[in-house]
């Protein structure tokens, strides 16, 4: 690869002859190196087609190695989750004989676990090694995906969803994180969305799943099409396990040269990113809790929390589809097949991967690297369906409610958006951006607990307009978070940006000298671990 031998010549040469012009001259040729290059039709469709052809494969090898084992875990890890949604209404509810609003509570059990764990999760993935981190909670997810097959009463079907309220919490925050350290501005949407559009089709094919399931497995060897399908989803876990412990690599920072990832590969991949701060981690838990708590004066730090809470509130209307569609087998009885109120749901998750790639393409390309427009977009368009939901009669015409219904989902295909936007909003500082990320999934859950079982009761659904809204006032405050955060970040940047060029003249001497010292250092830091490799 032209740029890392350049690097590497230079380096040599700093080593040898100690010649000052050279050192800065190379270190100002390498940033024009990195700068952005025109963007052409190729590039519209994938950023690294615009690369050169050394730099398109090794960006093409870090896809398949974090990109697409991220995909393929999400989708296999929210196939299961949406299994109890689809389950309860076919055949779960019966066969436990559910009779008040357990349904509620297992999934109030299931946020207040993940709310407790949520932050701790957030510190482990940055302490430990992410991918380990990553494979322990699949296995205990995958446990707990079998383990729902020996359901037998309510208690032990909330008791369930509390575990795995615990192993999921981090999970998809730790493939954000770890995708976040690998690209840059111009890269990053395009691969955040792609694994959150992957959490769409999770649920997606989960309908069609549970849907054979009931048709064709229902009664075979004593198990029910529900416990089939946890049958299936949880050895389709085990499969996709045991590549994971080979290919997958850990976040950039500490990724050490391996038969995937060439020393020079890994120094070029760090050479494209914006410094990441080298502050020493605090040691003891009150020095720890101290920096928490100055993350916790940030503004932007909670406005980013409040993305992850408006999504879910937005969202929560999306659920009570299932329900409606079982519901006209009581005004009509033989209006829908358990099939039938498994697959119709679909095009929801349709409409929501749309929306995702969608975005996600134009903020990468069009808006330049903008998410916050996005974000508020998809705010912008819900508010009114929203509000037709709760206002147009429940059992009226089916045409226009599944039309409402369907546009429900709309709000998520912008999460990929702003939880990409943190790991940029965040790069500098790296505990930081984990902090945040960890907290995106811990307020919507919390949300989630407060609003979910009081207006979305499953005894009362689908008749809750109170609760659409509410869905539709977080649509607006959506909106303004996201314009907030928006109109904010150049001024942010810029004080982080004054912020490290004040502490490398600290760190390094001022002016030219300091320039000079910081370069000296870094290019032989790069040869002395090149050479201690070889």
């Amino acid at each position: 690869m032209a740029h890392l031998k350049f690097r590497k010549e230079v380096a040599t040469e700093t080593v040898v002859e100690n010649d000052s012009d050279k050192v800065l001259d190379a270190f100002t040729h390498e940033t024009i190196i990195h700068e952005p290059s025109r963007t052409t039709w190729r590039g519209y469709i994938w950023d690294s087609l615009d690369y050169p052809i050394d730099e398109r494969r090794l960006m093409l090898k870090v896809d398949m190695l974090v990109v697409f084992w991220g995909a393929l875990s999400s989708f296999i890890k929210y196939l299961d989750k949406s299994n109890f949604s689809n389950a309860y209404n076919s055949g779960l509810k019966e066969y436990l004989n559910v009779r008040g609003d357990e349904y509620n509570y297992a999934n109030t059990g299931y946020n207040v676990a993940s709310i407790i764990c949520g932050y701790p999760c957030g510190w482990l993935m940055v302490r430990f090694n992410t991918k380990w981190f990553i494979m322990i909670i699949e296995i205990l997810w995958t446990v707990s995906t079998f383990s729902f097959v020996a359901v037998r009463t309510p208690f032990q079907m909330i008791v369930l969803r509390v575990i795995l309220g615990v192993v999921e919490c981090g999970h998809y925050g730790a493939f954000v994180f770890l995708i976040g350290t690998y690209y840059n501005k111009k890269e990053l949407a395009r691969r955040q969305i792609i694994l959150q559009s992957f959490t769409v089709l999770g649920p997606m094919f989960a309908t069609y799943v549970q849907a054979g399931a009931s048709s064709s497995l229902a009664g075979r060897d004593g198990y029910t099409g529900w416990q089939w399908t946890y049958f299936i989803d949880g050895i389709a876990s085990v499969a996709l396990i045991i590549p994971q412990m080979i290919f997958l690599p850990d976040i950039l920072d500490r990724v050490r040269p391996n038969r995937f990832l060439s020393v020079d590969e890994i120094v070029w991949l760090k050479s494209r990113l914006p410094p990441v701060e080298k502050a020493i981690e605090p040691e003891g838990w009150r020095a720890k809790l101290k920096e928490m708590s100055v993350f916790l004066t940030h503004w932007n730090v909670w406005a980013f929390w409040l993305f992850g809470a408006c999504q879910d509130l937005i969202s929560l209307s999306n659920q009570t589809t299932q329900f409606w569609i079982k519901g006209w087998n009581t005004i009509k009885p033989g209006s829908y097949t358990v099939a039938q109120i498994n697959t119709l749901t679909s095009p929801m998750y349709a409409v929501e991967f749309a929306f995702s790639i969608g975005l996600g393409w134009i903020s990468d390309t069009w808006l330049r690297g903008k998410r916050w427009p996005g974000i508020a977009f998809t705010g912008l368009w819900t508010f009114p369906m929203m509000i037709a939901l709760a206002a147009i009669p429940v059992y009226g015409p089916k045409a226009p409610r599944f039309f409402l219904y369907y546009q429900t989902a709309v709000a998520g295909g912008s999460s990929g958006l702003y939880w990409g936007y943190a790991q940029e909003y965040f790069a500098a500082n790296i505990r930081e951006r984990a902090f945040v990320t960890g907290g995106i999934n811990v307020w919507a859950y919390i949300a989630n607990s407060i609003v979910n079982p009081i207006w979305f009761k499953a005894t009362e659904m689908p008749d809750v307009p109170t609760g659409h809204y509410i869905s539709a006032a977080f649509s607006i405050i959506y909106i303004i978070d996201a314009c907030a955060l928006g109109f904010a970040e150049k001024y942010y940047m810029q004080e982080v940006q004054l912020d490290s060029s004040e502490q490398r003249k600290v760190e390094g001497g001022e002016g030219e000298s300091g320039e000079l010292e910081r370069a000296e250092s870094q290019l032989q830091v790069d040869t002395t671990y090149v050479a201690s490799v070889k």
